[in-house]
């Protein structure tokens, strides 16, 4: 099941110490490294399947998270966009 959060949240709670920007994780999520979406301009993370997939590797690249979608024009992403812009 996707579990999404934001990825402020997911860092904080990843990356407590710091050290990762927002922008990164945008990047990771565009270029399939981790799994998540980006609805309108919001990042989101599927925290269960990039922490499996941390688990799983200690070194990630790009296209590593098959199936990841970012900002696809999926009705469902548009009206959370829509939601989230207010």
């Amino acid at each position: 099941m996707l579990k999404l959060i934001t990825a402020q949240r997911w860092l904080k709670e990843v990356f407590p110490e710091g050290g990762v920007g927002i922008k990164t994780v945008e990047a990771w999520v565009r270029d399939g490294t981790i799994f998540g979406r980006i609805i309108g301009k919001k990042v989101f993370v599927d925290a269960d399947r990039t922490a499996l997939l941390l688990d799983q590797h200690t070194v990630l690249s790009p296209g590593q998270a098959e199936g990841c979608v970012t900002d696809s024009g999926d009705p469902v992403d548009l009206i959370v966009a829509a939601v989230l812009k207010g």
